[in-house]
Order: C-alpha cells, then structure tokens, then sequence
C-alpha cells in the first residue's frame, strides 16, 4: 500500500463506507492528512449523494420524559439505530431543526416558554457533536441551518429570527468556523407578518432557507427565503391560481421546496423547481386521502407529508400521526415502515447523507473522526 500514489489512494477510499475510512487514518499521517482534506471530504459527500440513499432521522416520543433520536436506514426501516443517548432533554423534548451535508442542528428547550435553550450541532456519521452558543434574543421564533458554499470549503451557519414587539425583529447570524453570533440590523422585511404564536420551520432547498409567513400588503401567504450566500430576506409571491390558503405544510423533496395542500379529500404536492421562480411551480403529485393510512385524522394542521422518493417511484410519508408509511401512486398500495409507533403526532422526520464534514473541529481545520 505504501507505494500507491496519492491519487490512487484518493480514489480507492473515495468508495470505503464512513466507519471504515474512520480507521483507515490510523494506518499513518499521510493517510489522515488526506482523509482530513476538504477536498476529500468534499468529494466523499458528493460520491455518498450520487451512489447511497439517504437515511432518515427522527426524534422519537414514547412519553413525555423520554425522548430519543432515531436513525433508520433507508434500505432496512426495520432496524432503528439510537443516536444521541449521552444527551437527554430537560424538559423530555429535542427539535431536530435542520440537516445540511450529514450535520444535525438539534436544540433542547429548558422550559415550556423557551426562554432558554441549549443547540447542538451533530454530525451522527462521525460522532461528533459541538454545542454552540446561545443567541442573545429570546425566546426564538425561528430558526434555519444552512451553508454558504465557496469551492470545496462550506461556512455553516445558524439563522435566528426574534419578534421583539409589534414593528421589531432581530435577525442573528451564527458562523460555525468564527463560533460567534452577529446581529443583523434592519435586515428583515418590514412587511412581513409575525405572531406570538407562529411555529415556523425554515426548509433548506435550492441554496436558501424558507418558510411561509404573511404579507401585510397584499394580506396573502408568501415565501419568506432566507440566502445564506448573501445573508439577505426575500419574498416571493404565489401565483394568482395557486389556492395558498390550501397549504398545511412546507418541505424539502429531492433539492426543492414543495409544499403540500388538501383540497377536500385530496392531497396534492407542489414543487418549486426554481428558487424565486413563481413560473416553475408545479403541481407534482395528487393523492385521494382515502387511501392513505392517516385519512381519518388528516386536517390542515396534520396531514401525512412526503419526506423521499424511491427510483421505482414509491414515496415515503411521514404519517405524523406516529407511523410511516410507503405508497406507490400506481398500485395505490400502503406498506407502513418501520416501527408501529416512532413518536407523538406532529414529530418531524428528516433525511440527511453520511458524511465527513467536521463539527467540533471546524474552528481550527481539522476533522474530528473519533
């Protein structure tokens, strides 16, 4: 092995599985200076995303007191792998915010009212976990997990929207490579509607983040997109004949924003191809409720959502209502996956690809694979 050649070496453990490449870089330092290179990191996430399914990951509620996250492989739902044991909740409740490149945003609310929290970003391929600082406004609305991309070398960062009174909103940036939090003033759009009572999510797709919010103007639903590039708000509005008050939910699928509506005894999935792009929104699927598993609980607030596609075409739903579920729209056939019963209703599943990319390590270069 000795006399390979770097590139040869490169290629060869290009294809080795993650828990495999993390004992190769004890065979000697060359190995583990190339293991921790970004652009072998880089080109070992890009590969996984090309040749492997993603898996799925999802934080699991048998009770109140005890909450645990799941990871089910995609080609074997039945066996569950839990993840995080070494960190419990304080209050019996861990939101999984966000992926971006096989790194994990979790944060665990102190108490009902959020006013404290404690965040964690987690790459559960290497286990590696960091926890990051708190921001200085509380308690959090909203907030988003992205990254701001130049080459092979990835800046992630934590978006934290606050509601401070009627007219104010604080926007805080959090640099994972600086580990320090900026205030962001008169960034966010002045027209935009936020209450008390709103529990967004910002869904990463197409390079920004998104949730659906109002729009004081036009009293209508808008996209609220967040650019991790440029650290800048937009808005995009929806098409006249789109029935946006139809949305129940928004979600990632294969790279896109999309978003599910339900329409009398109908769901129909919708797909922005585009960021920004009102035209290239299109109706991709539609499913009569009846036939899916949770049609007796589904309403605008709880609804099955699609989280994965298969190449044979069969989608994968999250049932919210504890089980998941594959159907395949040609046959209409239902096949639950994995566990009866995965967690409380309104719990959200997330799939993420295996990766290198380093946490705790990321503030002086170096990749933690221990």
């Amino acid at each position: 092995m000795a006399s390979l050649s770097k590139d040869i070496l490169f290629e060869i453990l290009l294809r080795l599985p993650i828990k495999t490449i993390v004992r190769m870089k004890c065979v000697n330092r060359s190995w583990r200076t190339l293991i921790q290179d970004p652009l072998f990191v880089e080109s070992h996430l890009e590969r996984t995303k090309q040749v492997k399914s993603p898996s799925i990951l999802v934080a699991s509620s048998k009770n109140s007191k005890d909450e645990s996250l799941l990871i089910y492989p995609w080609e074997n739902p039945c066996q569950s792998i839990e993840v995080f044991p070494h960190l419990r909740p304080h209050n019996g409740k861990l939101d999984i915010i966000g992926t971006c490149d096989g790194i994990v945003l979790v944060r665990d609310t102190i108490n009902i009212w959020e006013q404290e929290v404690a965040m964690f970003l987690w790459n559960p391929s290497i286990n590696d976990l960091f926890r990051i600082p708190t921001p200085k406004n509380r308690p959090l609305r909203i907030l988003g997990f992205g990254q701001k991309k130049e080459n092979v070398r990835s800046e992630y960062k934590v978006v934290s929207i606050t509601k401070k009174d009627y007219e104010t909103v604080d926007v805080e940036i959090y640099n994972l490579q600086k580990n320090t939090w900026i205030t962001k003033r008169d960034v966010f759009p002045t027209n935009v509607i936020l209450t008390y009572t709103d529990k967004k999510r910002l869904v990463l797709a197409n390079g920004s983040s998104h949730c659906v919010v109002w729009h004081r103007p036009s009293g209508s639903l808008v996209v609220l997109s967040f650019n991790w590039a440029d650290e800048v708000f937009q808005i995009t509005e929806f098409p006249s004949d789109f029935h946006y008050e139809l949305i129940s939910t928004h979600f990632e699928l294969h790279g896109h924003l999309a978003f599910a509506l339900i329409k009398v005894s109908e769901l129909e999935i919708w797909v922005m191809e585009k960021f920004g792009g009102v035209g290239s929104l299109r109706k991709a699927y539609s499913f009569a409720l009846l036939l899916l598993p949770t049609a007796a609980t589904a309403t605008h607030e709880l609804i099955p959502v699609p989280i994965g596609l298969t190449e044979s075409g069969f989608i994968l739903f999250n049932g919210c209502n504890g089980t998941w579920f594959w159907y395949d729209p040609n046959s209409n056939e239902v096949k639950l996956f994995g566990d009866d019963q995965l967690g409380e209703p309104g719990y959200h599943a997330y799939t993420f690809f295996e990766s290198l990319v380093p946490v705790s390590s990321s503030l002086h270069g170096e990749v933690s694979l221990s």
